[in-house]
């Protein structure tokens, strides 16, 4: 995927068997961090709503922190680190 750090929300939407889905993604720059938040409405009222964080630690390595969140479920969060081979 290709992000635009603008801020601006970018929609796009899918035709699939029984309805549209619609995505909604928003990326921009906080400070030293990018963060993108991207929102997918499915045709059964399903949406669901991820936002990533990704940020360079003080030994060089690329940190993702994420969080996605569905209505009537436990959020599911992961931690996710890079490390630069030498």
């Amino acid at each position: 995927q290709t992000h635009q750090l603008d801020g601006v929300d970018h929609r796009e939407s899918r035709t699939i068997r029984g309805g549209e889905i619609v995505m909604v993604t928003k990326a921009a720059w906080e400070g030293r961090d990018i963060v993108i938040t991207i929102t997918v409405n499915y045709p059964d009222k399903i949406k669901t709503v991820a936002k990533e964080t990704w940020a360079i630690d003080a030994q060089g390595q690329l940190v993702i922190d994420a969080t996605e969140t569905m209505e009537g479920q436990p959020p599911k969060s992961r931690h996710v680190v890079h490390k630069k081979k030498s």
